[in-house]
């Protein structure tokens, strides 16, 4: 949760405002498919009631949750503060190229890769007729917000069903449906995967030289700012050579998620998936999403509760066993490429933390520095732990 000051509150009490206002003229068109296209143009006199049922702020959006004809939908724009900041910004703009992997991008620019992916998800998945997987139904995109209109998906975030076992204890079962889920997670990855890219993807670190090549910026990164130097060193010295031995020289790449996490993946009763939160912005290694995936599960909350000590869950090994077994079915595992793309994943996590501690002023940076020496332990062990996997 981000912090959230008066000016914000006031911010998102004006923008969901004017966001009834606007659906109010524009939902019309929402619910009359028989209609023309002209018909299906908002019309200052063609009105439905709306009404404004809820709120969610999450770290760089803010979710309205509105009633309009009976029908649940939501409105996701882009966070007050998030918008200021990147309204000064021209084009895309990126933090050091070993702070992140890819680049960030204006808020309108976001909203619009996104309605389009959405689009072009629930066309995909929709000529499947699957009913392992479900899609998000995204109604309008609404440019002087640049927020996404769509319908809610009656179903819980696969966060919600793995914070619900780890409340119960260490040996609580995942529900049936969210083991269903995450192994019907791992089947509609490989299946995006292999989907057409759109006008705006674009391809990246497809060679084998290119994961070599930030792996060394990360931990050049870290070094400087004094990181643990002794695991820094020993990375140095063997995952060069690791990249070279253990991966051809063009790597497998799919349509990147980016963001393939728990709380981005629905799950109905039946283990239905549907996935939310991606641009289409790349194609990119297979393995950057699975990375990204294995990372999210043991996020920082994690390792400040242990001390810094990495969380060893039974239900994190079963999550993570069931994803890879829908993604890849009787395949043998890529296990050098898993571990060597999760070591990556890892680093720019790390690399990130470093970098806001640093910007933090005052009490924050202090607190900000307690929590990076608390989760950088966590984090090296887990890196540790894919380095043996390496050896093995």
């Amino acid at each position: 949760m981000r912090w959230r000051t008066r000016d914000d509150m006031a911010a998102t009490q004006e923008l969901g405002r004017a966001l009834t206002a606007t659906l109010e003229t524009r939902a019309p068109r929402y619910f009359h498919s028989n209609s023309t296209a002209a018909d299906r143009q908002p019309r200052a006199s063609a009105t439905l009631p709306v009404t404004l049922t809820g709120v969610r702020e999450r770290r760089f959006s803010t979710l309205f949750d509105f009633e309009v004809a009976a029908q649940a939908l939501v409105v996701k724009a882009p966070s007050g503060r998030r918008h200021r900041a990147l309204a000064q910004d021209s084009g895309e703009t990126a933090l050091p190229d070993s702070l992140r992997l890819t680049p960030r991008v204006r808020p309108e620019q976001k909203g619009v890769r996104e309605f389009r992916a959405l689009r072009a998800i629930q066309e995909h998945f929709d000529a499947l007729a699957d009913r392992r997987f479900g899609c998000v139904r995204v109604l309008d995109y609404l440019p002087e917000f640049g927020a996404l209109c769509m319908e809610r998906v009656p179903a819980e975030s696969l966060a919600r069903y793995l914070a619900g076992a780890r409340r119960a204890g260490p040996r609580a079962e995942l529900p049936a449906a969210a083991a269903q889920g995450f192994r019907n997670a791992g089947t509609w990855l490989r299946i995006f995967h292999a989907a057409p890219g759109l006008e705006h993807t674009r391809t990246r670190h497809e060679r084998r030289e290119d994961l070599r090549a930030s792996l060394l910026r990360f931990l050049d990164y870290l070094d400087s700012h004094g990181q643990r130097p002794e695991l820094l060193s020993e990375l140095r010295s063997a995952l060069p050579a690791a990249v070279e031995s253990r991966l051809p020289p063009l790597l497998p790449t799919g349509l990147c998620h980016g963001d393939f996490a728990p709380h981005n993946l629905l799950c109905d009763a039946s283990g239905r998936i549907t996935a939310l939160d991606t641009q289409a912005a790349w194609r990119a290694p297979i393995y950057e999403d699975l990375a990204h995936f294995a990372v999210s599960l043991d996020g920082p909350a994690l390792f400040l509760l242990t001390d810094g000590r990495p969380p060893q869950r039974s239900d994190q090994c079963r999550v993570l066993r069931e994803l890879l077994a829908g993604y890849f079915g009787d395949e043998k595992l890529p296990r050098a490429a898993l571990a060597l793309f999760e070591i990556q994943a890892r680093l720019a996590r790390w690399a990130a933390l470093v970098h806001h501690a640093d910007a933090a002023q005052g009490l924050r940076r202090a607190a900000k520095r307690g929590r990076l020496a608390l989760i950088s332990r966590g984090i090296a062990s887990r890196i540790a732990a894919c380095t043996r996997e390496l050896r093995a």
